[in-house]
């Protein structure tokens, strides 16, 4: 078995901690999603807690699931979501502040300042288990595809930052929300893992369509790397059999090419450009002085 040294000096270390995207073929399919997700949900909370709630990503990033918990706010509450057919496993993470202030909202207080941070009550815990069902409804409602994604919450985690859903080094896709005023700093987090993400997000149409136009950019630009071979014809003749039977060192061979004209170079069975020999150090070179206007074929 053959092992492959790599130069330490020549390797680079992948930064976890990084901000990475969504691979260019899906970035439309998932901003469709993002887009109609955010209004939704705020025609939802209306006729839920009749009070507007304005909705707006802020934030959009990969990151390991080991920063990412590093990053949600403490204290937090959180609940599980799975996705799809293949029940994607993902994770809604809300500031517990702005968890209380909107389930306050639901029994009847109105909007404004976030209340200060306490532990819920038996009932405001219940009616956080009704905002995790709405925004996971218009998850569902704002799938870009034919028919809705199927949902399904699971239990509320108060304590998401200690979260074993995914390997602390895997991949995941973290969407940030706020809910409420421009300067109000508290938001929400629906956290996926990115490969599967995007897996899903290529099984719409638009994810699709992107993917086919990707594909063929691709080998667009490979096709432009091939390399094509170049020969360049100093001339030809031809000898009777008999002659050369007889050729030997030291023997000339008069050519058709005259040596005020310059050489044709064949670009497969063409001739595509006339140009010049000529040197470089101790290697010849080929000047181009024209291209051919016809692109013949070659001389017979």
């Amino acid at each position: 078995m053959t092992t492959t040294k790599y130069d330490p000096a020549k390797v680079e270390p992948f930064d976890f901690t990084r901000p990475g995207s969504l691979s260019s073929s899906i970035a439309d399919a998932w901003q469709r999603w993002s887009e109609m997700l955010t209004s939704d949900f705020s025609e939802r909370w209306m006729q839920l807690a009749n009070t507007e709630v304005r909705v707006r990503i802020v934030e959009q990033m990969a990151l390991s699931f080991d920063t990412v918990r590093q990053r949600l706010p403490k204290p937090a509450i959180g609940c599980g979501l799975s996705l799809g057919s293949a029940n994607l496993p993902s994770m809604l993470v809300f500031d517990r502040p702005l968890a209380l202030g909107m389930v306050l909202q639901m029994l009847g207080e109105p909007a404004g300042k976030l209340p200060e941070d306490r532990p819920l009550t038996s009932i405001e815990f219940s009616l956080c288990e009704v905002l995790f069902q709405k925004l996971s409804e218009s998850i569902s409602e704002s799938w870009p595809d034919k028919d809705q994604l199927a949902c399904e919450l699971g239990s509320i985690d108060p304590i998401p930052h200690r979260s074993r859903l995914w390997d602390p080094r895997k991949m995941v896709f973290v969407c940030s929300l706020q809910l409420g005023p421009a300067d109000d700093a508290q938001k929400c987090y629906w956290i996926l893992p990115h490969d599967e993400l995007e897996e899903l997000l290529l099984q719409t149409e638009a994810g699709q369509t992107n993917n086919e136009v990707g594909s063929q950019q691709k080998m667009a630009q490979r096709v432009l790397e091939i390399k094509v071979p170049l020969t360049v014809e100093v001339g030809r003749t031809s000898v009777p059999v008999s002659r050369l039977a007889n050729l030997a060192p030291g023997d000339v061979l008069v050519l058709d090419q005259r040596i005020n004209e310059p050489l044709p170079l064949v670009v497969g069975e063409r001739v595509k450009f006339h140009g010049w020999l000529g040197r470089n150090g101790n290697r010849q070179l080929f000047k181009i002085s024209d291209v051919s206007s016809s692109f013949s074929g070659r001389k017979p």
